[in-house]
């Protein structure tokens, strides 16, 4: 029994070997050589770095578009803030009641009217989001729209979190 083993082992090599060389025996294959495309080429030496381009500065109607946006923002945010005081009244009364009352229900309603009311926020943020990706795709200067929308931003995060806090004393279930 051993025999036949070390012999099926033998015809494994042999089978094995003469496969290889059949690969090996030329034919169409393309060759492994270094291809000229693979050979490095160039320097190893740094390019002089770009002289800094000057700014441009904002055109008059995105300026325009930028004061508006900020106007627009206050007012919204005017808003949600007449909004919140109705709908924290409508929270509070709806504290610890069941979630199949009409004082849930109203208070409900009342966030949801309140995410409104952010959604018009964020929406000018949004707005000044694109404008600020254009300026600065323009390389014009960005400090009047940087500061727009970051006090938009501000407004919206204070909004989000008025609306957490509201959600957050409702029954969900």
């Amino acid at each position: 029994m051993l025999w036949g083993e070390l012999m099926k082992r033998v015809a494994i090599l042999f089978s094995i070997s003469a496969s290889l060389a059949a690969c090996a025996s030329g034919g169409d294959y393309p060759s492994l050589a270094i291809r000229d495309g693979e050979r490095m080429t160039g320097s190893a030496t740094t390019p002089e770095p770009a002289q800094p381009t000057e700014r441009v500065a904002l055109s008059t109607d995105t300026t325009t578009r930028v004061a508006q946006l900020e106007k627009l923002g206050r007012a919204n945010h005017a808003e949600f803030a007449k909004l919140e005081s109705r709908a924290s009244r409508l929270v509070a009364a709806a504290r610890g009641s069941a979630i199949t009352t009409k004082a849930n229900a109203s208070a409900q309603i009342a966030l949801a009217e309140l995410q409104s009311a952010h959604e018009a926020t964020v929406s000018v943020l949004a707005e000044l989001d694109v404008l600020l990706a254009e300026a600065t795709l323009a390389d014009a200067q960005l400090t009047t729209i940087e500061a727009a929308r970051g006090e938009a931003a501000r407004l919206a995060e204070e909004e989000r979190t008025t609306i957490a806090r509201l959600a957050a004393d409702l029954p969900s279930q």
